[in-house]
């Protein structure tokens, strides 16, 4: 029995530093969030570019379908502009397979070749 209060007595010390060290994570964890992001701000001015534009086109006139188009063809996006143009789903980099309006027209075919009982 005086093994056991031995071995008890020596593990006080070690369970102590386990939870004062746990609790100490958990308190940063808590009150510095913000600290693991780090990084550069683009996206931040990339979205405040496109609110800015947005709010300009809403104060203009409506626009005739020539100006949206020409819009259009000068960027990736009308809105976004060529923002995250390099993480845009291409040729190149998406799967490869039958494009979905052929994909949505073999299924049309599907459904009007059974039978409904």
């Amino acid at each position: 029995m005086q093994f056991i209060r031995e071995k008890l007595f020596c593990a006080r010390p070690l369970r102590f530093l386990i939870a004062a060290s746990l609790c100490t994570f958990l308190f940063l964890s808590n009150a510095l969030p913000a600290a693991a992001v780090g990084g550069s701000d683009k996206g931040g001015t990339t979205l405040d570019q496109i609110v800015e534009k947005a709010e300009q086109v809403v104060k203009q006139e409506p626009r005739s379908m020539q100006e949206v188009q020409a819009e259009a063809n000068k960027n990736t996006n009308s809105v976004q502009g060529s923002a995250n143009k390099e993480k845009m789903e291409k040729s190149e980099n998406s799967m490869s397979g039958p494009p979905m309006a052929k994909q949505a027209n073999e299924l049309v075919k599907e459904i009007k070749d059974s039978d409904y009982d």
